[in-house]
């Protein structure tokens, strides 16, 4: 999903494939695993941050495709005519306050979520078996 952006259709793929996963792993609970496994909360922690972090990425991704002149602008390249000139790429660095402007927006943005994401500490102890004791393999 990180060019979704750019590529719409990976939303409904993206979709269909947390379809087909949920479908897997509930077929998987009620057939094949005994018992529920020992897990506590660290995995959902660690996941929450990651996720938290990714959502930056996807829009700082966005941002920078629809910014591309290459992408949407036809002329944004130029072909030489003979070997010996040299071909530009049209990626050029120039100041603008709006990439600055995008920047701190979006890091304001990440914090606030990731402050508003934040869970209490709770302990976890439902003297629950092993996971490999759980899951039959015969």
């Amino acid at each position: 999903m990180f060019y979704g952006a750019q590529m719409p259709l990976l939303f409904p793929i993206a979709a269909l494939s947390f379809i087909v996963n949920y479908v897997c792993q509930r077929w998987t609970v009620a057939y094949q695993v005994k018992l529920p496994a020992a897990l506590d909360d660290r995995l959902t922690k660690l996941c929450t941050s990651i996720l938290s972090t990714s959502c930056f990425v996807f829009v700082a991704n966005g941002f920078w495709a629809y910014c591309n002149l290459q992408i949407f602008k036809r002329g944004a390249y130029h072909f030489i005519d003979t070997s010996d000139a040299f071909m530009k790429s049209g990626h050029l660095v120039s100041f603008n306050i709006w990439w600055i402007i995008f920047i701190v927006m979006t890091l304001v943005v990440t914090f606030l979520f990731k402050s508003m994401m934040q869970a209490s500490k709770f302990d976890v102890n439902e003297d629950l078996p092993n996971f490999f004791h759980s899951i039959s393999l015969t």
